[in-house]
């Protein structure tokens, strides 16, 4: 019976013991699970849904293996790391400690997985910016893999990784670079060439590079890191869109933005299609694409980039997350580039709060956060609440990040810059001068952060009055400029140009004014001012697209299919070095031979194409080569109107100067200060308009002077040339500011002439344009529009096209018009035919007579000359028109001025902001009042 309760006891235990087992397997099946859920989910970057798995993995661990076992310090990790990304740092270090008690107990102190728990600490202090406790903690992680698994182990390149990282976030690039450079030697023997931690660790190194500004060294590294994502996880993949991203953001600090843009574009994509358009990898994608789009001016596009970012970033991490604070300070960035003070205000301080709750008050990122909260309060003038902002800033920042590092310079120059404004200059050089030093120390000569450099401290002397010294530094700042605009314009958009453009422009009348001031003092100055006139006006007339249409138009077929060959091949180019093969030795051969296909082509194109020749010879023109186009009887003026900085501030102030060339001009142009525009564009503009209305109202008086109101107008533009143009009898003129609407050959001199009769006056966008081939004599053909039909219905415009295929009347053409009535309209008004307050254009019949005589004048002279008037004066007309020598339009036009773009003037969808000129501008047609009324047109017709 004994034996029965015993061999029953037994069972009973067996059947106990199994049912446990059985319990105890279900559970850790269940922990499993559960890790390999929450890893899952965080790996798709869904961090709140991760969290609560996590907790159960910790609770199940706790409960199956005991609060001691090495699986549950790997759920402890799991959890603390999650709250890492939550910005719970308290929560997250208490987990992470107690992971790495566990480890150090259960498997001894210098155990492989003590090194990762030490790992995972840095991964806490690192975001926190707490670098003196995340050191050694990296020094013990990598003491320990080199001991307990031999020097040359992955693992042993992890540690040198985030050491190298640890010493890249600080500044100590010196320290932090073997370090890397240690960890690549290392994976790259263990696992080949091909492999993605051989892939992070190139970009770890080319991050650094970038940090000293040595962008070519950094690009190359990650194209490397690129192609073995490529080549591994495939070109689609997320790994392969980080270095797409890091690439992109690299071309944008370089000003290749349209190198930049595509690759931007292409990782945002993948970061969509991969992980879904909530990930919080596709608020980083955003990040670089509108960066790229800041650094261009393109705030249009950059906004809603910035926007759809920080969306994301709240609804994966909360509202009070680093990387929230991150992406409010992107956005309010924008918005301060764009004046918007209010917008930006309260996204900057709620990212410094932020920040300094979840970071602490001594962290980089709060320095970074206060120097934006300064830039904005000084901008708009309160300059104390700046300067302590500012002063935090540095030594935060210093205190953080080290003395000499980049971040720091920015920091001193923005404190400079404050004091610069305010005029305490012996404050401001010294910070000057020291970010000029850490920035040469470690940023390349031409990298636009030195040139902002430049920029400061020849401001600082333009205001201290000490020309030479500013003159040195404007002459480096402008270098720097013009490398990067050349180097831009070659790909943008006229569009995109001018968008960049608006980023840079008061760089322009800034040295206007500077030469302005002290040209007397430093004669050259004239010359260098002539120099950047001429690049400035000519920026964004040059473009691709501008020349490939002088090609075309040329009818040389063979010059146009060099052209687009060229392109094809600087594409191929451009491509090859951003997805390279694995073999670098082919890769390097095959970008020699696209490149020496491109120049060889090039040059082939150069000895075809005149228009070509134009532009690599206009591309560095000067004044001296526009002096050597002159012949002997001839001149060049450049006339600008810029407002005008005294060395301190912009002043409500605008100047008029021309610049005067002739044959004998020796060291510099004549500059001749006309006066302030306000004085110019008041009564002499109104005596002008005055004289346009009346033009024969100009006649000489009994002492040989003209009465003609016209004189102030001469008096204020032109008779201070005179001593200055030393006799020449054909003049080139560039004019600015109201020039443009001035008809300057019918000003009378004091005499009474006007100016066409004592001068042959030629009108140019650019006296650059002197150094352009002359056109062969082509044949005598004119085409003349006038008064054109603006009341057109629609059946009336369809007739009309129809009979656009009818030959012109060429009776009317070869006989003299019979006499027309004086029209009440006059020619010219003297104002902007659009600003006539109405949904309707008034008739102009004085055209009719003008284009009538200009054609009996022509006929006379052999021309064949085609009109269109009336119902015939249509855009479809214009159209059409096949390269005449003379085409003669003679109608009302419009001209919107920035503010008006921004205010949507015709037309609720006109963008908003800075816009091309040319899309501001039209004439307008037979058919337009009905535009102008509002009603749609038909897809079939011109809308006038």
């Amino acid at each position: 019976m004994r034996r029965g309760l015993r061999l029953f006891q037994s069972a009973f235990l067996l059947f106990f013991l199994g049912t446990f087992a059985a319990y105890l397997w279900a559970q850790e099946d269940k922990w499993k699970e559960l890790d390999a859920q929450a890893d899952e989910l965080m790996k798709q970057g869904k961090y709140a849904e991760a969290f609560p798995v996590a907790k159960e993995e910790l609770r199940v661990a706790e409960a199956t293996f005991g609060p001691e076992h090495r699986n549950t310090a790997t759920a402890l990790d799991k959890v603390g790391l999650l709250y890492v990304v939550q910005a719970k740092y308290s929560d997250a270090e208490s987990l992470l400690k107690r992971a790495l008690a566990i480890r150090e107990k259960a498997l001894g102190p210098e155990d492989p997985e003590v090194a990762d728990s030490l790992n995972n600490l840095v991964e806490l202090y690192g975001p926190e910016g707490r670098f003196e406790e995340a050191e050694p903690l990296c020094k013990r992680a990598l003491a320990i893999r080199e001991k307990t698994l031999g020097p040359e182990r992955p693992e042993v390149a992890d540690s040198l990784s985030d050491m190298g990282q640890l010493y890249t976030e600080q500044g100590r690039y010196k320290e932090a670079e073997p370090l890397l450079r240690r960890g690549l030697a290392i994976r790259e023997k263990a696992f080949g060439e091909l492999h993605p931690t051989v892939a992070d660790s190139l970009y770890n190194l080319g991050a650094l590079c970038v940090r000293q500004g040595r962008y070519g060294e950094a690009e190359e590294l990650f194209q490397r890191a690129l192609v073995v994502e490529e080549k591994v996880s495939g070109p689609d993949s997320p790994s392969a869109a980080q270095s797409l991203g890091e690439l992109a953001s690299l071309y944008a600090q370089e000003g290749r933005y349209g190198e930049g843009e595509p690759l931007a574009k292409r990782a945002l994509a993948i970061r969509e299609k991969t992980d879904g358009p909530e990930h919080p990898s596709v608020a980083i994608a955003l990040n670089f694409l509108a960066e790229l789009y800041l650094y261009e001016g393109r705030y249009a596009d950059a906004d809603p980039l910035f926007e759809r970012s920080l969306a994301i970033s709240e609804k994966a991490y909360g509202l009070e997350n680093g990387m929230v604070a991150l992406a409010l300070n992107n956005l309010a960035s924008d918005y301060l580039k764009q004046g918007r003070y209010s917008e930006a205000e309260p996204l900057l301080n709620r990212s410094l709060a932020i920040y300094e709750k979840t970071l602490g008050p001594e962290n980089a990122f709060v320095a970074t956060a206060l120097s934006n909260l300064a830039r904005l309060y000084g901008n708009e003038g309160r300059y104390d609440d700046a300067e302590s902002l500012y002063k935090r800033a540095l030594a935060i920042s210093q205190k953080a990040l080290g003395a000499e590092h980049p971040r720091v310079a920015v920091f001193l120059n923005n404190l400079g810059e404050l004091y610069r404004k305010q005029g305490q200059y012996d404050q401001a050089e010294p910070l000057f001068v020291r970010a000029l030093t850490i920035r040469e120390k470690v940023l390349e000569p031409d990298n636009p952060d030195a040139a902002e450099s430049f920029l400061s401290l020849a401001q600082l002397y333009h205001g201290r009055g000490a020309a030479p010294q500013a003159a040195k530094f404007y002459d480096r700042s402008l270098a720097v400029q013009d490398r990067l605009i050349k180097q831009s314009f070659t790909y943008m958009s006229e569009k995109g140009r001018l968008q960049f453009l608006d980023t840079v422009a008061g760089r322009f009348p800034l040295y206007f004014s500077f030469c302005f001031s002290f040209h007397e003092q430093i004669p050259d100055l004239a010359g260098k001012m002539y120099d950047l006139l001429l690049a400035e006006k000519s920026l964004v007339a040059n473009s691709v697209l501008a020349l490939r249409t002088q090609i075309l138009s040329s009818g040389d077929k063979e010059s146009l299919d060099l052209f687009d060959h060229l392109r094809v091949k600087r594409s191929q180019v451009a491509t090859l070095l951003t997805i390279e093969p694995p073999n670098r030795e082919e890769w390097r051969r095959t970008l020699d031979k696209l490149e020496q296909e491109a120049n060889d082509t090039e040059q082939e194109l150069v000895r075809h194409s005149s228009a070509m020749a134009e532009q690599k010879k206009l591309q560095a023109a000067t004044w001296q080569d526009v002096r050597k186009s002159l012949a002997k009887d001839e001149a060049a003026v450049e006339f600008v109107r810029f407002r005008f900085h005294d060395g301190k501030n912009w002043t409500d102030k605008s100047y008029y100067v021309a610049l005067v060339l002739t044959p004998k001009t020796t060291t510099a142009p004549t500059m001749v200060v006309l006066g302030e525009a306000a004085n110019l564009e008041a009564a002499p503009l109104a005596a002008y308009r005055k004289l346009a209305q009346a033009p024969t109202s100009s006649q000489p008086s009994a002492e040989g002077k003209s009465t003609s109101a016209g004189n102030e107008l001469y008096a204020a533009f032109w008779k201070p040339l005179e001593p200055a143009l030393a006799g020449a009898k054909r003049i080139y003129l560039s004019p600015d500011g109201i020039l443009n609407q001035v008809a300057l050959g019918i000003v009378p001199r004091e005499d009474g002439r006007p100016l066409m009769q004592a001068y042959d006056l030629r009108f140019v966008s650019s006296t650059r344009d002197l150094l352009r081939a002359k056109p062969a004599s082509t044949a005598q053909t004119a085409v003349l529009v006038g008064n054109p039909r603006y009341d057109l219905t629609e059946d009336q415009q369809k007739a009309a096209i129809g009979n656009l295929t009818k030959p012109a009347s060429v009776a009317q053409v070869n006989a003299a018009p019979t006499a027309q009535p004086a029209s009440s309209e006059p020619a010219v008004r003297g104002m902007r035919s659009r600003n006539m307050g109405s949904s309707r254009l008034e008739p102009l019949p004085g055209t009719k007579a003008e284009i009538d005589s200009v054609s009996a004048t022509l006929a006379k002279s052999g021309w064949q000359v085609e009109t269109y008037s009336d119902d015939r004066a249509l855009v479809e007309a214009v159209k059409q028109v096949q390269h005449p020598r003379v085409l003669h339009l003679a109608t009302h036009g419009f001209f919107l001025s920035d503010e008006e773009a921004k205010l949507g003037r015709l037309g609720s969808d006109m963008p908003s902001g800075r816009e091309d000129p040319m899309l501001r501008s039209g004439l307008f047609f037979a058919g337009a009042d009905r535009a102008l009324q509002g009603q749609a047109a038909s897809t079939d017709l011109d809308d006038g």
